[in-house]
C-alpha cells in the first residue's frame, strides 16, 4: 500500500508541475480527453485540477515512465560500458603483437 502511495503522489506531483508549467492548458487540447464541464478558459492550478485532472494525471504518469525509462537505460548503458570487453584477458600467453584479434 504504501508503495502505490508513493507512486501516485508522484504522479500528482509531475501533474502539477506540469500544469504549473502549462499555463495556457495547452495540453488540454493535445491530449482531448474528456472533461469536467464549466470550465471555459485557462484558470488557477486549482481549477485546472479540478476540471481537467485527467489530462494532467496522464501527464504526469507518461513524465513518470519517461523519467523511469531514461533512468534504467542510463543505468544499463553505464554498467556495460564499464566492464572490460568480452575478448579481454583471452590473449595466448606468447602473443605480443598487441591485439585481441590476431592472437586469439
Amino acid at each position: 500500500l504504501g508503495c502505490f502511495v508513493s507512486i501516485q503522489l508522484a504522479i500528482f506531483a509531475l501533474g502539477a508541475i506540469i500544469r504549473a508549467i502549462d499555463r495556457h492548458e495547452k495540453l488540454v487540447d493535445l491530449f482531448n480527453l474528456p472533461q469536467d464541464p464549466g470550465h471555459a478558459g485557462p484558470g488557477t492550478g486549482f481549477e485546472a485540477l479540478q476540471h481537467h485532472k485527467l489530462t494532467y494525471y496522464v501527464a504526469g504518469l507518461l513524465a513518470l515512465l519517461a523519467g523511469t525509462g531514461a533512468s534504467v537505460t542510463l543505468i544499463l548503458l553505464i554498467r556495460a560500458c564499464s566492464r572490460p570487453a568480452r575478448g579481454h584477458g583471452l590473449m595466448r600467453s606468447g602473443c605480443d603483437c598487441g591485439c585481441d584479434v590476431c592472437c586469439c
